[in-house]
């Protein structure tokens, strides 16, 4: 019989339950090694499912990982556009985008470069993520150009700057974490008040050309989370 979530009501059948159990242990295998190097024969074991259960649920094992980079993605941008919706703000929609990517990784510390290096070797992850990605981009360059335009600056510049500044922050996250042997960048950066703070400002100043004039700008204020060395990966 299909059992009920508790916290959303929603009737969860045996074989979602089965497909749940596949992919956590997927999850879990991959923060041991490679998901390159996951093998059926591991996710049997982890799960202690026969093959023929785990082909009835998926073709191939990558078609499993596929779907766990795919719902990772869909519930990390979700969440981006809810807490930017409304806002007209530049440095507050600068400040909680760049805020989600940090608090994101911090989530998710041991998955977060596995899903990166999925979505970069998988095309239809990659081709996902840059459509699901799209809807914040165009929000990003609409966002840009009512506040140019408001503030009696040129337009013509909000496409590119939407793209760039958004690529910039993503590019930084895989540098500042996931980049082995740089200790430095991490002791820079990685932390809240520098990570979010400081490219927030770098992005007000690329849309606005002046410094941002905003309580969430000043230095040693809280910005996100705590640093790494603190967090504990959910």
């Amino acid at each position: 019989m299909p059992r009920t979530n508790k916290d959303s009501g929603v009737k969860i059948t045996k074989g979602a339950r089965t497909r749940s159990l596949i992919k956590d242990a997927i999850v879990n295998l991959a923060r041991r090694k490679d998901w390159t190097e996951i093998t059926l024969v591991d996710i049997c074991d982890a799960t202690g499912l026969t093959a023929g259960a785990f082909y009835f649920h998926f073709a191939t094992k990558d078609e499993a990982i596929e779907e766990i980079a795919v719902e990772r993605m869909e519930s990390y941008f979700t969440y981006m556009e809810t807490s930017i919706e409304g806002v007209d703000d530049i440095y507050v929609i600068a400040h909680t985008v760049i805020r989600a990517h940090y608090e994101g990784y911090l989530k998710s510390a041991g998955l977060s470069p596995i899903l990166y290096s999925i979505t970069k070797a998988r095309p239809n992850v990659y081709k996902y993520w840059l459509e699901r990605r799209r809807p914040l981009r165009l929000r990003l360059e609409a966002a840009f150009r009512a506040a140019r335009a408001a503030a009696g600056l040129p337009e013509g510049e909000e496409e590119f700057l939407s793209h760039w500044l958004l690529s910039v922050t993503e590019d930084f996250l895989q540098d500042v974490f996931f980049s082995s042997g740089n200790v430095e960048l991490n002791t820079v950066a990685g932390n809240a008040d520098t990570f979010v703070r400081v490219q927030a400002k770098a992005w007000y100043r690329a849309v606005m050309g002046a410094e941002p004039e905003h309580p969430l700008a000043r230095r040693g204020r809280k910005t996100a989370s705590p640093p790494l060395s603190s967090a504990r990966e959910a």
